[in-house]
C-alpha cells in the first residue's frame, strides 16, 4: 500500500510513499483487542519498522524493556497505531540513531514530557540515558509537540515534523543542538 509520509532520508513529505516493509518475527502479545510489542524476537533488522498490525489486530503499544540492551538497533519506526510506549522501552540502545514516533504526544506520560522515560535504565529520568547515537526525531501525524517533549536532549541534530503539526510547546526543543528541520507550513 501507499502512505502520505515523511522521507525520513531528506525529510520532504511526500503525497504518496511506498510503505517500507514492516519488520517480521518482532516477539509480540495480544491485549484488549490490539498487539503489544515486547521484544526483538527472532527479527535480525538494524532498523526497526513497527507494523501497523499483526494478525489483524493493530499494534497499539511497546512494551516496557522491549528492546532494552540491543545494541544492534539504529532505527525505530512506529506507525501511527501505535498510542503507549513502556517505560525503558529502548534502555541501553547506544546505537540508536533515529527515532520516528506516531505523534509527538506519544512522548508524553503522566509524569514526564519527554521521551527520556523510555530510554531510563534506573528508577530515576535522565537526560544521559538517551543515547548520544540518537540524532534525528520525526513526528509522524498529530497536531502538536507538548511542552519539554526533548528538553536538553542536546544529541538531536534533525528534526523533522509532519504537516499536521500546527503548534510546538514551550522549549519543546530547547537545548537541542539543531541542524536540520522540517516544519510544516502551517507553523
Amino acid at each position: 500500500g501507499e502512505r502520505i509520509g515523511v522521507c525520513t532520508i531528506c525529510g520532504n513529505i511526500s503525497e504518496a510513499v511506498p510503505a517500507p516493509a514492516s519488520s517480521e518475527g518482532l516477539s509480540y502479545r495480544e491485549y484488549n483487542g490490539g498487539i503489544y510489542i515486547s521484544g526483538i524476537g527472532n527479527c535480525e533488522d538494524v532498523k526497526i519498522i513497527i507494523p501497523e498490525q499483526i494478525n489483524g489486530l493493530p499494534v497499539i503499544g511497546i512494551d516496557s524493556s522491549a528492546f532494552k540492551n540491543n545494541t544492534k538497533i539504529t532505527a525505530i519506526i512506529m506507525p501511527s497505531t501505535v498510542t503507549y510506549i513502556g517505560n525503558s522501552a529502548f534502555a541501553g540502545c547506544t546505537s540508536i540513531e533515529e527515532l520516528a514516533l506516531p505523534t509527538a504526544t506519544s512522548c508524553v506520560d503522566r509524569y514526564y514530557a519527554s521521551i527520556v522515560p523510555y530510554f531510563k535504565q534506573s528508577s530515576y529520568n535522565t537526560n544521559d540515558d538517551v543515547p548520544m547515537s540518537l540524532k534525528k526525531i520525526v513526528i509522524l501525524s498529530g497536531t502538536s509537540v507538548p511542552y519539554r517533549s526533548f528538553y536538553n536532549l542536546s544529541q538531536i541534530t534533525d528534526i523533522v515534523l509532519s504537516d499536521t503539526i500546527t503548534s510546538i510547546g514551550e522549549e519543546a526543543f530547547y537545548g537541542c543542538k539543531i541542524e536540520n528541520l522540517v516544519l510544516p507550513p502551517r507553523i
